[in-house]
């Protein structure tokens, strides 16, 4: 996965085209909606914006939730 630092928003677009097959995603609306599924982590499709190859998560959230965000996430990342 890639995820450019961002510059100044609360926002993080990060290319998953990597984890498709691995998750069986077909795209960012399927990723986005296995991630909540599965992982309980909730992004927005990089559809949206224009870009199918990535998701949008917001980081406006106290530490300890991110955290917890990105733990869920790895642990979803590497099933299947």
């Amino acid at each position: 996965m890639e995820c450019p630092a961002p510059d100044g928003a609360f926002y993080a677009f990060a290319d998953v085209s990597a984890l498709f097959a691995r998750t069986g995603a077909r795209g960012s609306a399927e990723f986005a909606n296995l991630l909540l599924e599965r992982g309980r982590v909730a992004c927005v499709p990089g559809a949206a914006f224009g870009d199918d190859r990535y998701v949008r998560f917001s980081f406006a959230a106290a530490r300890e939730e991110i955290e917890k965000g990105m733990e869920r996430f790895a642990e979803f990342a590497g099933s299947r």
